[in-house]
């Protein structure tokens, strides 16, 4: 068995006015499958970026189970099919948490770093060492 984390994104209404038949749905559908489920539970209410089903606001339901990996196409296909679940993810939960925004370690932002910009008058002396570069490589190859 291979541990699973799902996301299903519900009807907002239906969930607040049947909340148990929706979690009972979901359960249903992963226990029917010998899926065992470690947690289920709401994550968040959000209008939609746009209509699914003709529906504009959804609830998250985030959770976490345990299923043998030749059964994931079938729950795919039943959620797929599902008029209570608008859509769903499904990934291996494999207990590294992603950060989609990573910050850059303070050393890392002073190494790359931009460079001050040289005075006029300094411009002339970089070029010539540009050029002493180039030559060097040059005679090099």
């Amino acid at each position: 068995m291979k541990k699973y984390e799902g996301m299903f994104l519900v009807d907002q209404e239906t969930a607040n006015k049947k909340w148990d038949e929706v979690i009972g749905h979901i359960r249903g559908t992963l226990e029917k499958y010998k899926a065992v489920i470690l947690d289920l539970e709401k994550w968040q209410d959000l209008k939609l970026a746009y209509p699914i089903k003709k529906r504009r606001k959804g609830t998250y339901i985030v959770g976490h189970f345990n299923l043998e990996p030749n059964a994931l196409a079938e729950i795919r296909h039943d959620f797929q099919l599902s008029e209570v679940v608008l859509r769903h993810i499904i990934i291996v939960d494999t207990g590294e948490r992603q950060i989609l925004i990573e910050e850059t370690p303070p050393e890392a932002a002073t190494a790359t770093a931009a460079k001050p910009v040289p005075a006029l008058d300094e411009v002339p002396d970089l070029i010539e060492e540009v050029e002493d570069i180039v030559s060097e490589e040059e005679k090099a190859d």
